[in-house]
């Protein structure tokens, strides 16, 4: 049994650089935004208004669709469903543009992680609760496996641009694991600096649509995810046959 078929993606490495849209005159990244039209002064500030849906989106189940630039030309399409309050994940992702397009899956429930490389190939069942939390490489965290949270906590500065329209700028560069793309976090940004993004929610609060972009040496990535279903049933279960990883994997 090989190390891969346990691991959801390829890690990427971005350089991303300066360069990105500062905030707005007058807006640094601590001040509210101006309210909009037909808004009360005393309303919540276009940063609050987004952080707030960001967190109710995250607090409830919802499903996700990708399509991310990646760094040498390369892209990754992924979809899934997380549903935090019964411990439920599941992501299929496919990256094409190089010599040896992969696609992976994997599937959590509770402590129980099933993953598989390729289509064609079987599951692979790993007890996470066997698992060492020193083990970054099999360990899974179920609080934010979409780098959601992480990247609500990066928010930097926002502002309306319509009804239910955000764009604003975020750290890409935090400590830890990496959180983009959001819904397939499988590359690693190294910034100078903020980065942009562009946002939409709908009528009940939920965030839509986050658009990000980064920039690297050659080009500008641009990372679509989309988010709908909110606080439906994700339907996601156990595979219904998987092997079991080896011993040597929980030493």
């Amino acid at each position: 049994m090989k190390l891969r078929r346990l691991l959801l993606t390829t890690t990427f490495t971005l350089l991303a650089t300066t360069g990105c849209t500062p905030p707005p005159p007058g807006k640094a990244n601590s001040a509210p935004s101006a309210p909009a039209a037909g808004q009360s002064p005393s309303g919540p500030s276009a940063k609050e208004e987004l952080l707030a849906a960001l967190r109710k989106t995250h607090a409830a189940a919802y499903t996700f669709k990708v399509r991310a630039d990646l760094p040498d030309s390369k892209r990754v399409n992924a979809s899934g469903a997380f549903d935090p309050k019964r411990s439920l994940f599941t992501e299929t992702s496919k990256e094409s543009g190089g010599k040896n397009p992969e696609s992976s899956q994997r599937t959590v429930v509770g402590k129980d992680s099933f993953s598989r490389q390729n289509s064609g190939e079987g599951w692979v069942h790993l007890d996470l609760r066997r698992i060492k939390p020193t083990d970054t490489l099999l360990s899974f965290d179920m609080k934010d496996p979409t780098g959601l949270a992480k990247f609500t906590s990066s928010v930097q500065w926002v502002e309306r641009t319509g009804p239910n329209k955000f764009r604003g700028g975020f750290e890409a560069m935090q400590t830890g694991d990496p959180f983009v793309p959001i819904g397939t976090p499988s590359v690693i940004a190294f910034s100078f600096g903020n980065s942009d993004f562009t946002a939409t929610t709908d009528g009940n609060g939920q965030v839509t649509s986050i658009v990000v972009e980064l920039r690297d040496e050659k080009a500008t990535l641009t990372m679509t995810t989309t988010l709908g279903n909110h606080g439906k049933p994700t339907g996601i279960a156990k595979p219904k046959r998987y092997d079991e990883a080896a011993d040597f994997y929980y030493d």
